[in-house]
């Protein structure tokens, strides 16, 4: 019984975090291209190679499923948005307690300086480097978290010499 309270109580964390985070990212979804948004889809199609390699690569194929409509692309902004929300609550949650990595998840739903991630469908480049840091933060968190309990489980003090 208390297992399952405790999934309730992560799974309302978790709506909880999302419905904040789409209340202050929602209006992005209306706005339609701007001048640096335009600008960088001319360069994913005039230089593909030599500039953003995988932004221009994300650019190219919402162009090409989509064609020039602003929607589309603010949508995969957003829906990357939301795997960096993922991608960092693993890594919070690696390094504190659920309630912890919840607080600092909720405080980095929305950060003001970063209002352009949310407006503008040419900050992708941007949003797919958060994404790459993010899964590598993760992946850190979660292999020391790992290799500090085989190091206890071992019968060493984590961070101590070998064999001590």
């Amino acid at each position: 019984m208390l297992r399952a309270a405790e999934r309730l109580r992560s799974r309302l964390w978790a709506a909880a975090i999302v419905a904040y985070f789409l209340a202050w990212t929602a209006r992005g979804l209306r706005t339609g291209f701007g001048y640096d948004d335009v600008t960088k889809l001319y360069r994913a199609w005039a230089q593909p190679l030599g500039w953003h390699f995988l932004g221009s690569l994300a650019y190219r194929g919402i162009y090409a499923a989509a064609g020039f409509h602003p929607l589309p692309f603010h949508l995969v902004c957003l829906a990357l948005l939301l795997v960096n929300l993922g991608l960092q609550y693993r890594a919070y949650r690696a390094l504190a307690d659920e309630e912890t990595a919840c607080l600092a998840l909720a405080f980095g739903c929305f950060h003001a300086p970063l209002w352009r991630l949310y407006v503008e469908a040419g900050a992708l480049d941007e949003i797919l480097c958060g994404t790459f840091y993010f899964a590598a933060l993760a992946v850190y968190a979660e292999a020391f978290l790992v290799g500090r309990r085989f190091r206890a489980a071992a019968g060493r003090r984590p961070g101590g010499p070998p064999g001590k």
